[in-house]
């Protein structure tokens, strides 16, 4: 479960940041050429919506993880020595249905997911925009990262 939220959190902050551009390219300035706080915190609300809604609704659709060897999940090594087993006995359709289950219930999670990132994206302050625009290539992925964690661990944990 942990990959998929990394997985989704990348592919977001990966499209955001090339939308981001295009949007602050975009923006209308106030005199001087100068862009506003609230333009910044908009322009970057925008690229990450813009982002969340490309990205995520390809992660969604059927087969979005199993079809895409960029997030597909596998089967941990421990599972592995299991479909290597069916293989060999000539059930490798079981094991194929397998691994296609486990990418779908990241589909079904990532749905689940998205309310999250987007109230995330909402709250974006002036400040965290700053950061972000200024910061590394990893700076989305940071803040979304950090406003994210706990709602996500929350949703996703299961005792």
């Amino acid at each position: 479960m942990k990959k998929i939220i990394i997985l989704l959190t990348i592919a977001i902050s990966f499209n955001s940041c090339g939308s981001l551009n295009e949007i602050v390219n975009s923006i209308p300035s106030g005199s001087g050429g100068v862009l506003s706080q609230a333009d910044i915190g908009n322009g970057l609300r925008q690229a990450l919506d813009q982002g969340i809604d490309k990205e995520v609704s390809k992660l969604m659709a059927t087969d979005g993880f199993y079809r895409n060897e960029l997030v597909k999940i596998l089967l941990p090594e421990e599972l592995q020595k299991v479909d290597d087993g069916l293989r060999k006995i000539g059930l490798s359709s079981v094991a194929d249905e397998g691994l296609k289950l486990l990418n779908r219930a990241a589909e079904d999670a990532t749905k689940e997911a998205l309310p999250i990132f987007v109230d995330a994206v909402k709250g974006i302050s002036f400040n965290d925009a700053k950061q972000i625009l200024l910061g590394d290539q990893r700076a989305a992925t940071s803040y979304l990262e950090t406003a994210t964690q706990q709602a996500l661990y929350a949703k996703f944990s299961y005792y």
